[in-house]
């Protein structure tokens, strides 16, 4: 699998984990807050996974094994937060 497709495959996921919480935020009588925050969790780790895909061409013959193992999965989004972090340079300051 090319790291392209894996980056996409993972925000795919974000953005739908997101919804799911919207709608659990909308839906819900009590804990609305908790699910409203876990709603901005997954929106702030699929605007992470987006500048990190910026960084990857699509037609990069780079290969990844992901065989469902999550330890490699996990190696695989490192790796991409690390091609994140030497292109982005140092984070802004607040």
């Amino acid at each position: 699998m090319r790291l392209a497709d894996l980056l996409d495959r993972c925000l795919v996921l974000e953005e739908r984990a997101g919804a799911v919480y919207r709608m659990f935020a909308a839906a819900a009588d009590e804990e609305t807050e908790l699910w409203a925050g876990l709603a901005v969790d997954e929106e702030e780790h699929a605007r992470s996974i987006r500048k990190a895909r910026g960084s990857v061409a699509s037609d990069d013959g780079a290969l990844i094994t992901v065989d469902g193992d999550h330890v490699r999965l996990a190696a695989a989004l490192l790796l991409a937060r690390e091609r994140l972090a030497t292109t982005a340079g140092p984070p802004a300051s607040p």
